[in-house]
């Protein structure tokens, strides 16, 4: 079977320029501002349904009107890095955990950095909700999109487990 291939398109909106790509009816990235790879034009498309409904929904997300994403998608990763985006999928809007609570859940505290870089590698920001990941303490540490982009997105799900309040930028 011939493999489809992979388009994107670049997605404008208050909080800046966004972009998505898929291959055939799944997403498999999506680059948030300040992070589009070169040469995604390339790549660019309009063609797909797929397109529609995922600005649709991340338009509500951006609103808070939606809490979870509800499109199809698909992860490559190791198997340490694919059991670490479910765990993070647990994560509920509005709440954080630190790296050691998911390496915790996932059964050793040991490996937290092993968590920090399977969220590095997360290709699906928002679906996998990285961002509601922080430091020892609650440091607001380590996104792909920068801290103050991961500051808006964990200010727009709310008060955070009230960790969040006072952030202290720092590295885990």
């Amino acid at each position: 079977m011939q493999q489809q291939e992979q388009q994107a398109i670049i997605l404008e909106n208050s909080w800046g320029t966004w972009g998505a790509a898929w291959r055939g009816d799944k997403v498999t990235a999506i680059y948030l501002p300040g992070s589009l790879p070169p040469g995604i034009e390339d790549l660019f498309s309009r063609d797909n349904p797929l397109l529609v409904e995922l600005n649709f929904q991340l338009q509500q997300f951006l609103v808070r009107k939606r809490k979870v994403f509800s499109l199809p998608f698909s992860l490559q990763g190791s198997h340490f890095q694919l059991q670490t985006w479910q765990f993070l999928q647990e994560i509920p809007y509005g709440q954080t955990a630190t790296y050691g609570e998911v390496a915790e859940k996932m059964g050793s505290i040991k490996k937290a950095r092993a968590v920090g870089g399977a969220c590095n590698k997360n290709r699906l920001p928002l679906i996998i909700p990285c961002h509601r990941v922080v430091g020892s303490g609650g440091r607001l540490v380590g996104f792909g999109g920068g801290l103050e982009l991961k500051r808006k997105l964990l200010e727009l799900e709310g008060g955070i487990n009230g960790r969040y309040s006072d952030f202290p930028e720092g590295s885990s």
